[in-house]
């Protein structure tokens, strides 16, 4: 199988590095911009391509890793091409957008896929680390022979239903970027100790990388502990108390999908009653 990839940001990059450890034909790159592509293709020792025709002619799969709003600029000068897509398979890398955004190749012959990477590529180097641990979602024209090709270099791939791919990608999103902006916010408090985040991030780590074990080993509901899993409606008062105005909306969301989770977890009624209380009575000033 001949891979070539289109786009040079970190996504493109760390799997041609993943395809390149693994011994794959990965002829090279194609973007917009020459010599992006150029300072690329000699980066990975691969085909800087000059024309999207190289691309399709010179490769079975062409990887599709360029931003969401991009792809359909990618498939229609793709279209331009009807004669070479026979056979050739198409996949993009976007986690929002099923494999229909492609869907104008297949009267070619094209086959056509989605491929995401449950992963966050905030920088190259560490990505191209994760991706041998990385699971990918697939969807579209998923074939037994890709999967196994797949399968064959280790990547590790679950299918999901086109029509739920903005659940599937929302959800990865809330786990990712949310935690960030979870994180931010506990790391925030510190500075009312007069500590800034960088050692708030030192302090705390030891705790998240223990929560995330707990998750990890128990799953979410057993993983709950502190005041609202134990129903400690004056500490949590006391967090209100303490609170700047401008972020109790937040918390107090979070609250609440916290105390859905303490119910599951056998939190007594007249506990969960009570603390809910507190929180309506917060919410409504």
């Amino acid at each position: 199988m001949k891979v070539g990839i289109i786009g040079t940001g970190a996504v493109g990059k760390s799997m041609a590095a993943y395809f390149l450890s693994k011994k794959v034909q990965m002829t090279g790159f194609y973007g917009k911009t020459p010599k992006h592509v150029q300072d690329t293709a000699n980066a990975y020792n691969t085909i800087a391509f000059e024309n999207m025709s190289q691309v399709i002619q010179n490769n079975d799969f062409v990887l599709v890793a360029v931003n969401d709003d991009a792809i359909t600029e990618v498939v229609s000068e793709m279209e331009d091409l009807q004669g070479m897509l026979n056979e050739k398979i198409i996949v993009h890398t976007s986690g929002v957008h099923a494999s229909n955004i492609l869907s104008p190749l297949k009267q070619y012959g094209a086959k056509t896929l989605s491929l995401h990477p449950l992963q966050s590529f905030s920088d190259v180097e560490s990505a191209q680390n994760r991706i041998p641990n990385t699971v990918f979602s697939i969807e579209g024209d998923v074939e037994e022979s890709v999967v196994e090709w797949l399968d064959l270099i280790g990547i590790q791939t679950f299918e999901i239903p086109s029509a739920y791919k903005a659940n599937y990608h929302m959800g990865a999103s809330i786990v990712s970027n949310f935690l960030v902006t979870v994180l931010d916010f506990g790391f925030m408090q510190f500075e009312k100790l007069g500590y800034d985040k960088t050692f708030a991030k030192k302090a705390l780590m030891p705790l998240i990388d223990g929560t995330l074990e707990n998750i990890k080993q128990n799953g979410t509901t057993e993983a709950l502990t502190g005041p609202i899993s134990r129903g400690d409606v004056q500490t949590v008062k006391k967090h209100l108390e303490a609170l700047d105005e401008t972020y109790m909306s937040l918390y107090l969301e979070l609250a609440h999908q916290t105390l859905e989770i303490a119910k599951r977890k056998n939190l007594a009624i007249e506990k969960y009653d009570e603390m809910l209380k507190l929180l309506e009575e917060a919410k409504n000033g």
